[in-house]
């Protein structure tokens, strides 16, 4: 008998495959994990937005002196004018939405029953415009304040 050094066909084969199983496992859990990441990270993007806007409309809509609901949804709050253009959020033509975020639509209707306060409902749509890989949505609801100073005696 000859002692001969080297692997089968058999051998070679099975190798090969466990090699490959390994691979496609470790691959497709890296992209799971790069993928999660990546929405994670648009997920909080928009949830910033969603804080930006909120808080935009609500400060400024609750402390305004005149606000005028458009007929092509366009919100005037003391002058300023806030529409959507182009896929983004603008305030007297300057783009308050980033780049990554599109607004699909933007809303505004009017909830007030009396002529003194004004109470509106604010909707806005966001996608992201790179991937689409997340969608939200903003409602904001807020009504004016009524402040009065009294005077003294």
């Amino acid at each position: 008998m000859t002692m001969r050094k080297g692997f089968t066909l058999v051998e070679l084969m099975i190798a090969m495959t466990l090699s490959a199983l390994i691979f496609v496992t470790v691959s497709s859990l890296l992209v799971t994990i790069l993928t999660a990441n990546t929405k994670s990270r648009r997920q909080e993007a928009f949830e910033q937005v969603k804080n930006d806007l909120g808080s935009e409309f609500s400060s400024t809509l609750r402390w305004a002196q005149e606000v005028v609901i458009g007929e092509d949804d366009s919100l005037t709050v003391d002058g300023k004018v806030y529409r959507a253009d182009g896929g983004r959020l603008t305030k007297d033509g300057q783009a308050i939405t980033p780049e990554g975020v599109r607004v699909e639509s933007f809303s505004v209707n009017s909830l007030s029953r009396s002529a003194d306060l004004t109470s509106v409902k604010v909707e806005v749509e966001l996608t992201d415009a790179s991937f689409n890989l997340a969608q939200d949505r903003l409602v904001v609801v807020v009504s004016q304040r009524q402040t009065e100073v009294g005077g003294g005696p």
